[in-house]
């Protein structure tokens, strides 16, 4: 059933309605919240399949996001208080927050003309604070061991997602040839250390144990999130310019682990089939910083 279909049903229930207005019990009105949050999830990721990331934002209508609680904690009569641990929900909650983000940025960045600084600097400052929030509840006392795995890999993702977002954001200043010098270097290194850590956090999927059993995410869509990380630090290395955030050792390291996953992956992933070659001839492509660190190495 397409998400089409499944909106106009939502329509008709009244899901479009928050629950809290219409006399029903707690578990009903969460019910209906959690429906329509996940409606609208999957709405944006079809959407951002087709190339237009469009969400029906829930700000669009008058219904509440769900509580921050397990099933158990829900009963007839009352909603337990959120806990300082990750909850059933706590990933969904995220992932709507950050799809709304993506919406934003998308709105902004890949409109007719380039984003100001001020928009810039207030849609980082978004990302910013989910990814503190994020950190907080998953880093319990600041460290996972009470997490579960199925916690830790949702961490691990929000973590990657919220890095695409600040490659997203900052792309259109990434080159220093067209934008003020400053403002550029500060947002090309925002861009090289979320690519690093998209492919660090790719590369963990694989060698990691406690992610075994969720290596189906590295091979999908963490593939295209390593991708996108890959051809930042191409970038970075192509355009001739040395970054502070990283070294050019580390760079080229990273790049060549990530197509060797990539070539371990061709007949189990269409992503990693389709972006192997643009790495390889990305990493073939001469630039002035990559013939100065190869003459110093010989």
């Amino acid at each position: 059933m397409s998400s089409g279909i499944t909106a106009n049903i939502a329509f008709a229930l009244g899901c479009h309605v928050d629950a809290e207005s219409l006399s029903l019990d707690f578990i009903e009105v969460e019910q209906r919240r959690r429906c329509w949050a996940g409606l609208m999830m999957l709405h944006t990721i079809q959407s951002t399949s087709f190339g237009n990331p469009d969400l029906l934002s829930l700000s669009k209508y008058d219904v509440k996001l769900p509580s921050d609680v397990n099933d158990l904690d829900i009963t007839a009569s009352a909603v337990s208080e959120c806990s300082s641990q990750p909850s059933e929900m706590t990933y969904v909650l995220f992932k709507f927050r950050l799809y709304n983000l993506t919406t934003k940025i998308c709105e902004q960045v890949f409109g007719q003309s380039k984003p100001s600084r001020s928009i810039i600097a207030s849609l980082d400052h978004e990302i910013g604070k989910e990814s503190r929030k994020v950190h907080a509840k998953f880093y319990c006392d600041g460290e996972t061991g009470q997490l579960q795995n199925h916690h830790i890999v949702q961490r691990q993702i929000l973590e990657m997602y919220t890095h695409q977002l600040y490659l997203l954001l900052h792309r259109p200043f990434f080159d220093p040839g067209r934008n003020e010098e400053q403002e550029s270097s500060r947002s090309r290194e925002k861009c090289v250390t979320s690519a690093k850590v998209l492919v660090e956090s790719y590369r963990d999927f694989f060698q990691n144990p406690q992610f075994k059993d969720f290596k189906w995410f590295g091979i999908g869509i963490g593939s295209f999130l390593a991708f996108h990380g890959a051809v930042a630090l191409s970038a970075s290395i192509m355009d001739g310019k040395e970054d502070s955030s990283v070294s050019l050792t580390e760079v080229t390291s990273l790049l060549d682990e990530t197509m060797e996953l990539f070539q371990q992956l061709t007949e189990r992933s269409p992503i990693c089939a389709q972006g192997l070659p643009v790495l390889q001839y990305l990493r073939s492509v001469p630039s002035s910083i990559n013939q100065t660190y190869q003459s110093s190495e010989a």
